[in-house]
């Protein structure tokens, strides 16, 4: 097994609890960025994204429905996000593991399937090498009636 000198962390924000956490791991370093709006000033040996991708596009998501943009504008951005995700992982690392959501499912409680949507662009064609599901939500704290679970997914690149 390989042992790395060092080992980052890189989030908008480390709860403090974290902090407190690592402070006897002198070789784990803690870097707050917006992966968003900037780019680490290192590079990396292997990196290991633990985004759900569907969460990075939802605060500027959330902005663009309240100033009334359309569907497909939103889409786009959504799409954008995600892609640049993508490319910052390449560009950090020569090698590297993502993990993701990529199917939302609301299911009934006899295992009915209600609804379901993509929850990644489909213009990334992500080919998940593993796959599992996340019952992320289930009955009674989606809804009383009905579950939330994720379609996971695993890429070593």
């Amino acid at each position: 097994c390989a042992t790395f000198d060092k080992v980052s962390l890189i989030d908008v924000v480390h709860p403090k609890s974290i902090q407190q956490l690592l402070r006897g791991f002198p070789r784990v370093n803690l870097l707050e960025l917006n992966l968003l709006h900037e780019r680490p000033s290192e590079k990396f040996d292997f990196v290991i994204s633990a985004n759900l991708l569907s969460q990075l596009p939802l605060g500027q998501t959330g902005k663009l429905k309240k100033i009334g943009y359309s569907h497909e504008l939103i889409q786009q951005t959504v799409n954008e996000i995600q892609l640049e995700h993508l490319q910052l992982l390449q560009d950090c690392a020569p090698s590297g593991l993502l993990f993701s959501d990529y199917l939302i499912e609301i299911i009934d409680a006899k295992e009915n399937l209600v609804e379901q949507e993509e929850s990644v662009s489909i213009q990334l064609d992500i080919s998940w090498q593993k796959n599992w599901t996340w019952n992320i939500a289930p009955i009674p704290e989606y809804t009383k009636n009905l579950a939330m679970r994720l379609k996971m997914g695993a890429l070593v690149y």
